[in-house]
């Protein structure tokens, strides 16, 4: 029998399924001798490809892909958008470059992508496809590269996707560090506490996403975009500590595997040691209903009192505590062997003389 394989879909994505398409797509235009742009297959990291997917996979509705950068990332993000499942329309711009690539891209997704592709459309302008892409009756996610033309043109092209559509996501690819990024200072500025547009930058949410180069531009008013955000985040929040644990309970399992088996001969079955710990569990459990009734006894009580009674009137080491000390031999001694063991026994400390042998047991000394 086969062992069962994991099949994770597209809501467990890991980078190496959303990155693979894409890596395949440019060894498939290497192998056909198109190796023009081939210097783009840098400007999309794998690390944000596995963003933008999931991003993609928390819209709410199905959703269509207005695709601005593919001609900057040599046609990599058209082949992440088209590859998505969640994915039902991809828009890309009319270019020169995007007529030369469209057939071998094509070619490409028929003979190597097992689901089928979503569907692709040129558009004229970026918004000459408006009243398809921007209904409010499937998600818009509007990718676009920082480097394509001047910060102004940038931020004016984000204005006018999320004029035409409120509801969209626009993920800018492509940016630098902070304080060393044009672009980046530009969306900051665009996107300030008094503006209605805010910028998101997955890096700044935990350690495993510092690496990302993506920004994400929306409304504040977009409640889907939030929570997109807000689940994308909490996938990726203290990764590395979920990789210790994984990693630890991984080498256990090593260092079981690897530890000799105990010898057959005399050794207990984990049965017997599972019943031998129940009933030190029972024991334990009986002991401690015991010392809760003895506790709660009036008996117990009475001797708790007695006890700070004693520690009032007669302190250590007065003369008062040596009285009380002798009394309480006295009571033993009389309790083991009556009056005529305290006789005895006082007999005994005066004289230094034996006790009788017909005597009781003289007890305790006072």
């Amino acid at each position: 029998m086969p062992e069962p394989t994991l099949n994770p879909g597209f809501f467990l994505p890991t980078i190496h399924s959303c990155y693979q398409p894409v890596e395949e797509y440019f060894r498939y235009r290497r192998i056909a001798g198109d190796e023009q742009d081939d210097q783009a297959a840098t400007a999309l990291r794998p690390l944000d490809a596995l963003l933008i997917h999931v991003l993609v996979s928390f819209q709410p509705r199905r959703v269509q892909v207005a695709d601005l950068a593919a001609d900057a990332t040599g046609g990599a993000t058209t082949v992440l958008a088209r590859t998505h499942p969640a994915v039902c329309r991809v828009a890309v711009l009319r270019t020169e470059s995007a007529q030369r690539r469209r057939p071998l891209l094509d070619r490409y997704l028929r003979e190597s992508v097992p689901a089928t592709p979503a569907e692709a459309i040129e558009i004229d302008g970026e918004l000459g496809a408006a009243p398809a892409l921007t209904e409010q009756l499937s998600s818009l996610v509007v990718l676009t590269a920082g480097h394509l033309g001047t910060e102004a043109e940038l931020t004016a092209q984000i204005d006018g996707w999320l004029t035409a559509a409120p509801h969209a996501a626009v993920i800018v690819l492509g940016l630098g560090d902070t304080g060393s990024c044009p672009t980046l200072s530009a969306l900051a500025g665009h996107c300030g506490a008094a503006s209605p547009r805010r910028l998101l930058l997955p890096r700044e949410w935990a350690p495993a996403l510092a690496t990302s180069r993506v920004g994400v531009v929306g409304a504040r008013a977009n409640t889907h975009l939030e929570e997109a955000m807000l689940r994308t985040r909490q996938l990726y929040f203290d990764l590395y500590r979920w990789h210790d644990l994984v990693t630890n309970a991984c080498w256990s399992v090593m260092e079981d595997a690897a530890r000799p088996a105990p010898a057959a001969d005399g050794a207990e079955s984990a049965e017997s040691l599972r019943e031998a710990l129940a009933a030190q569990e029972k024991e334990v459990e009986a002991l401690r209903e015991t010392l809760d009734e003895l506790s709660d006894s009036v008996a117990f009580k009475l001797a708790g009192r007695a006890r700070r009674t004693l520690k009032l009137v007669a302190p250590e080491g007065s003369h008062r505590r040596w009285w009380v000390q002798k009394l309480l031999g006295a009571v033993r001694l009389f309790r083991k062997g009556g009056l005529r063991g305290v006789a005895a026994k006082t007999v005994l400390k005066l004289t230094g003389r034996p006790a009788p042998l017909d005597s009781p047991p003289s007890g305790d000394d006072t």
